[in-house]
This record gives C-alpha cells, structure tokens and sequence, in this order.
C-alpha cells in the first residue's frame, strides 16, 4: 500500500465520520459530489503536507452549510473529524506501540501492521463518533449552536483545537516523532481533550438554561398577552350583555304599551 493509498482512504473515512457525528446520509448526488471533492484534493498533501486538510475541512463546511445547518455548527462538526481523527491516532499509537513495538518506519514498510494500524484508527474513530453523535443529540448542539454568541465560542473552542493540535504536530514532525515524543504527545492531547469537554459541558450547560429561561419569559409573555386578551373579551361581553338587557328592557316596555292600546 502506498502512502497515497492511505490518504484517499483516510479522506474517506473522514467523510463517513462526518455522516456519523451528523447523524445522517448525504443523498447520493451531495455525497459523490462532496466525496469527488475531496478525494481531488488528496494530491495537495504530497505538497503541502497535511495543511491540505484545511481544504478538506472548508469542503465539508460547505457541505453541512448547504444541508441547511448554521455555519457555526457545519464548521465545528467538520473540525471535530480532524480531532477525533488526530486523538484516534495518538491513541493507536499508543495502543498497539505497547502490543507490538513498532516506529513510524515499520509501519508504512510492514503492509500487515498498517492494515492492522489503519483498522484500529478506524475503529477508535468510529466508537469515538458513535459516543460523541449521542452526545450531540441529547444536548442538541445544532439548536445551542443556532445562538449566535455560543455558535461563536464553540467554533473558536474547535477551531483552536486543531491549531494546537497541528502545531504540535508540526514541531513534533521537526523535532523527530520518538515513541516517547508520541506517548508524551497523546497523555497531553488527552488530558486536553478531558478539560476542553468539561469546558464545552459547561458552556453547553448554560446555553440550555438561557434557553430556557427565555423559552419560559416567552410562555409568560404570550400568557399574559392571552390573559389580557381574555379580560378584554370579558369586558366586551359584560357591556354587551348590559346593552342587550336595556335593549331587551325596552323592546318588553314597547310591547307593553302596545298590547294596552290593543
């Protein structure tokens, strides 16, 4: 397998992850068309290394935008691929670094142990999207995200996510990737993975409070609009019912009149 291999083949496992965290299919027509895309894009990795994901991910923000989600959340979804993809790595490393001891060369030079290293990413990938779509729907974070100001600090969290995460990579990649370099790298992509999901709980948390909050000041709003309708209707009717009476009084007292005449 070449190495080229393995990048259209990690490309479309982000678009089937991408299906995954949003809960849907693409129709048949948006998902060639995105995944053609995407795989088109593959080339550029040979030049520009993995900053061709950048492309990847504005193709699947597109994407998710044009399915009619609010930009922030197409863009925090497709951010979240690249993440989930990037601990799925480190955590392979670290899980079958420790079963078979391998380096980076062995690897790509052993064709069983990548298939083995590139089912394992998989498989971490998709337990790891599985975990983090019922997540997003029990929280409904496409509606916490629609909030313009938590859109934005859920979209700032994600995207300097990947920034830490590629930079780190990138200095990684200079200073040599050492099996202590990427077991150090893992503990610390971790232990901030652990501490950006309780901050995310937090703001997630608080959303829904202010939601409903407003949801509940809207309901007394309408309520008391309803109410105020009611008193107003029951006045109406109270002064009709008194001219009703007079009309019906007066009518009685004419016939009266008439039947003496009689």
């Amino acid at each position: 397998m070449s190495e080229f291999f393995i990048t259209i083949l990690q490309t479309v496992i982000f678009f089937i992850l991408l299906q995954i965290l949003i809960g849907q299919r693409f129709k048949v027509r948006e998902g060639l068309i995105t995944l053609i895309l995407v795989i088109g894009v593959t080339p550029l990795f040979e030049y520009v290394g993995y900053w061709a994901n950048l492309v990847i991910l504005a193709i699947f923000s597109v994407a998710l935008f044009l399915k009619k989600y609010s930009i922030y959340f197409a863009i925090t979804i497709s951010a979240m691929v690249y993440i989930l993809s990037i601990l799925s790595d480190y955590a392979t490393n670290l899980f079958l670094g420790n079963i078979i001891k391998f380096d980076l060369e062995t690897i790509y030079s052993n064709e069983v142990i990548l298939v083995l290293y590139v089912f394992t990413m998989f498989l971490f990938e998709c337990i790891g999207a599985y975990f983090i779509r019922k997540a997003i729907a029990k929280i409904n974070l496409e509606l916490v995200v629609r909030e313009r100001k938590q859109g934005l600090i859920f979209l700032f969290m994600a995207l300097l996510t990947l920034a830490v995460f590629y930079v780190n990579i990138y200095f990684s990649g200079k200073a040599g990737f050492t099996s202590s370099t990427l077991k150090l790298n893992t503990i610390m992509f971790m232990i901030y993975a652990i501490i950006l999901i309780i901050i995310f709980y937090g703001v997630v948390k608080s959303t829904i409070q202010d939601i409903e909050v407003r949801n509940q000041k809207e309901l007394f709003e309408e309520l008391k609009e309803y109410t105020s309708t009611l008193e107003s209707l029951h006045k109406e009717m109270r002064v009709f019912r008194h001219d009703y009476i007079n009309i019906l009084s007066s009518m009685a007292g004419y016939m009266e009149k008439m039947i003496w005449r009689v």
